[in-house]
């Protein structure tokens, strides 16, 4: 029997989003164990996918035609795409990919073969990609996403508790207030105060994380 060719994912743009798709990848892996699953990401997404490992490889994206060109001579059979964007579904399009899955919106839903009415936003972001699954007869993950930590990071986080003087238990929530793009993605700071001194008071002592943003 002829192996079936394999998936692309067309991941989110950004950190966050991508942290919330990871199930989508489980579940893909687990719906057929033998199948080849690739991720097309930006730089800082890709490296949540290859932390991760669910992904037979994570390519990152290197603009529009160098990318459909790419995904020609892989020659992929789907391509999921987890974004919602118009400028998503391009590369699929263009590397022309037999099955394109993805939600109608952003006006793309002719450069899509199955084109699904967005979902209603009231459940958790975590199941926003389960009727794209369901819809080609994928059962989706319902576990929450998490990442392999390599031993040598793992030491150098103990280090950095250490030297801090922060508890190494597994007891100890970082936040981080920051965020790369406007004042409208950053909760208000006594917020986190507030959420801080609650987690204190259920024995989950608290730091602050920051980036180079």
């Amino acid at each position: 029997m002829r192996k079936p060719r394999g998936r692309l994912v067309v991941a989110p743009n950004w950190i966050g989003d991508a942290v919330m798709s990871l199930p989508v990848l489980r579940a893909l892996r687990r719906a057929e164990p033998g199948r080849n699953v690739s991720v097309l990401a930006r730089r800082g997404p890709a490296a949540i996918y290859r932390a991760e490992g669910s992904a037979n490889d994570v390519r990152t994206a290197a603009g529009l035609l160098a990318d459909s060109g790419a995904a020609a001579r892989a020659g992929f059979s789907e391509a999921w795409l987890l974004p919602n964007s118009f400028r998503s579904a391009i590369v699929p399009y263009l590397a022309m990919i037999p099955e394109r899955i993805g939600y109608a919106s952003d006006g793309r839903a002719a450069l899509l073969t199955a084109a699904l009415p967005l979902p209603p936003r009231t459940d958790h972001q975590l199941r926003d990609y389960d009727p794209l699954l369901r819809s080609r007869g994928v059962e989706p993950d319902p576990h929450p996403p998490r990442l392999s930590i390599p031993s040598g990071a793992a030491e150098l986080a103990d280090a950095a508790l250490s030297g801090a003087g922060l508890p190494r238990d597994g007891s100890l929530v970082l936040i981080a207030p920051g965020a790369a793009f406007g004042w409208t993605k950053r909760w208000p700071p006594d917020r986190f105060g507030r959420l801080a001194v609650a987690l204190a008071a259920r024995g989950r002592p608290c730091a602050v994380v920051i980036g180079p943003g």
